[in-house]
């Protein structure tokens, strides 16, 4: 008799998502081997096989959603215990697998350049956006008013941004645009920026934020 077990599933998941396993439950005795009855039982999502385990593969996609209080990273393990029928033989074999849990996030913040402002001139805004997560991300800044649209790559920041990030201009994670209205402005003006990151495969989400300000003239 011979029997065998290995569980594969996804390298990168966070809170609220679906992780995908596989575990496959081999069988590789001869033709002529007695029954052999198994239970399969994993750590995550319980007894996923009970019976006589056919000869060859037996292979189980299954799935778990990530909880808030689960560990970082996620361990799993899948246990298989299996006895030869008529036979005091016994197999005791298991195989896990980690993933890791990421905190995508990041914040986004507008203010005036300067304020108030002389009637007549344009109003100028920073836009200030930190990856505040431990996952780079791809980000879309979307500013209607002033006619501006862009993408960027932003990486990790190595610490939260600060003031002096920000005027810098080149630090991993912190981002500033200074962006101006296309015509001058007569009274206060008000504006907002959206930023979003779609971050795709393996982290199949979306992430939106947005900030305004009002520039006094």
């Amino acid at each position: 008799p011979s029997v065998s077990v290995a569980k594969v599933g996804d390298d990168i998941s966070k809170v609220g998502d679906t992780v995908n396993y596989t575990i496959t439950l081999t069988n590789g005795s001869s033709a002529d081997t007695p029954a052999m009855n198994c239970i399969a039982d994993d750590s995550l999502l319980g007894v996923v096989f009970n019976g006589v385990l056919p000869l060859g593969d037996t292979v189980l996609n299954e799935s778990y959603v990530v909880l808030p209080d689960d560990p970082d990273p996620l361990p799993n393990t899948v246990s298989l215990d299996c006895s030869v029928a008529e036979f005091p033989n016994s197999f005791d074999l298991s195989d896990g697998h980690e993933t890791d849990l990421v905190h995508p996030s990041f914040t986004v913040m507008k203010s005036c350049v300067a304020d108030p402002i002389p009637a007549g001139t344009s109003a100028n805004f920073f836009v200030d956006i930190a990856n505040t997560g431990d996952y780079p991300l791809p980000i879309n800044v979307d500013d209607p008013d002033l006619e501006y649209n862009a993408d960027f790559d932003r990486p990790v920041a190595p610490a939260p941004c600060t003031t002096a990030d920000f005027e810098a201009g080149n630090v991993d994670g912190c981002l500033r645009l200074e962006l101006s209205t296309p015509e001058p402005v007569k009274s206060d003006f008000e504006n907002w920026v959206y930023v979003t990151s779609v971050l795709g495969e393996p982290i199949p989400n979306e992430l939106a934020g947005e900030s305004g300000d009002i520039c006094e003239v």
